[in-house]
């Protein structure tokens, strides 16, 4: 099979490492980046000898592309369902979409046309998160009761970005927790079926997305989960979770990588632990992510367009991507009300 002709939509920093990461991957080929901003999309074409395009209509009239790569700044529902109403494969960074109507309508275009929609579940891909979840399978620690996730990075003022506000996808538990709600549910394997907002509120920037907040979740199965996510400690960024179960516990940091606790903590190696992030490679430098956490963002990007070619749903599909933005609007949700919101809604 020839090469699958990309096209990348929005040339912020994760869209720029979209199109370099696609340009170094066998058997794809980029063709075009695309941006509002003309001379930002001028400009990362120009570095990787591609097409630049303003318009994402323009650009789906490409028959040299098959699939496209929506990575742009704000909700990414409309780029997504005009890409994959003109028959092109559809990667979606998170946050999914600003709505559900508009994640449906993602994923109404993508059947529709007969073509993949992949959310961009990254974390599932982590080498370290890989082999949890193996250890998990393997019942290494039995039954999974609970799991703890927590973000915590610098807070920025300013109210400009469109991450800080809601009807562009913004807001902690959309933006950055969306991604990690995913991870919570592949761990869990399991659904959730109610959300509880602990707190939440805008500390350290503007617009009306909250910078902070604590939430619970309660699965289908019976497992429960809490997501942190915290911006009030300038300087400062770690991620890490814990996973309990009734045999043992396992645990990853940025800062202290994977361990394994049952009879005491006990060091887990996982692949790629030890490689460094190749310079090409923009923006992964956050400690415990400048070893392997790039080999995820290669494998996620492998598994699209291998699900293409064998014709196959890709692992991370549309309905997950729907599935965490429907859980936070829940836990936003929750928050106005004062109460806890059972889904679906």
């Amino acid at each position: 099979m020839s090469d699958l002709g990309i096209g990348v939509v929005g040339c912020g920093l994760i869209g720029t490492r979209h199109g370099i990461l696609f340009d170094s991957l066998e058997g794809a080929s980029l063709k075009a980046f695309c941006d509002i901003d003309g001379e930002r999309a001028e400009a990362a074409a120009s570095q990787l000898g591609v097409k630049a395009y303003t318009s994402v209509e323009d650009m789906v009239l490409d028959d040299s592309i098959d699939a496209v790569s929506i990575a742009t700044s704000g909700s990414h529902g409309g780029p997504a369902e005009t890409a994959a109403r003109a028959g092109k494969h559809v990667l979606v960074e998170t946050s999914f979409a600003a709505t559900l109507q508009e994640c449906d309508q993602i994923i109404d275009a993508g059947e529709r046309s007969g073509v993949n929609v992949m959310y961009c579940g990254t974390h599932r891909f982590y080498p370290f998160n890989v082999k949890a979840r193996e250890l998990v399978d393997a019942g290494e620690v039995g039954d999974v009761v609970w799991m703890t996730r927590e973000f915590i990075r610098q807070g920025r003022p300013g109210d400009t970005a469109w991450a800080r506000w809601r009807s562009t996808g913004g807001g902690f538990f959309m933006r950055s927790g969306a991604i990690m709600i995913d991870h919570t549910r592949w761990m869990a394997g399991s659904e959730i079926e109610e959300v509880y907002a602990i707190g939440m509120g805008t500390h350290v920037g503007g617009g009306d997305g909250e910078d902070n907040g604590l939430a619970g979740f309660r699965f289908k199965n019976g497992v429960f989960a809490s997501l942190l996510g915290g911006t009030a400690a300038p300087g400062v960024t770690d991620s890490w979770w814990r996973l309990g179960g009734d045999r043992g516990l396992i645990e990853f940091s940025e800062l202290g990588g994977l361990r394994l606790g049952r009879d005491g903590w006990t060091d887990v190696e996982y692949e790629g632990q030890d490689s460094e992030t190749p310079d090409w490679f923009p923006g992964m430098r956050r400690p415990g992510l400048n070893t392997a956490g790039w080999l995820g963002w290669k494998a996620e990007f492998e598994e699209f367009l291998a699900s293409i070619r064998e014709g196959r749903q890709p692992a991370v599909t549309g309905y997950d991507g729907r599935a965490c933005t429907e859980a936070a609007i829940a836990v936003v949700m929750s928050h106005e009300t004062g109460k806890p919101v059972r889904l679906p809604l």
